[in-house]
């Protein structure tokens, strides 16, 4: 199951996507998006171009990316 991981360093909030493993409760970060507005411009394409998301999201997260949208954007205050 994937996750949006937010991480602020330097007064600037960076934004990963992770994934957790309730077999052994690990958690790996599988891809970074970068800071909030690039995040939300790269989770905005993803929800247009579906091919151009990373192999690494499965398939099944696919439904999550407009959740992940608004808490972007919730998180920004965009």
């Amino acid at each position: 199951m994937a996750y949006l991981d937010f991480v602020k360093t330097k007064g600037k909030t960076y934004v990963y996507v992770g994934e957790k493993e309730f077999s052994n409760k690990k958690t790996q970060r599988i891809c970074g998006l970068g800071q909030l507005q690039a995040a939300f411009c790269v989770l905005r394409f993803w929800s247009i171009h579906k091919k151009e998301i990373p192999e690494v999201i499965k398939t099944n997260d696919y439904a999550r990316i407009p959740a992940w949208i608004d808490a972007v954007r919730d998180r920004g205050a965009f």
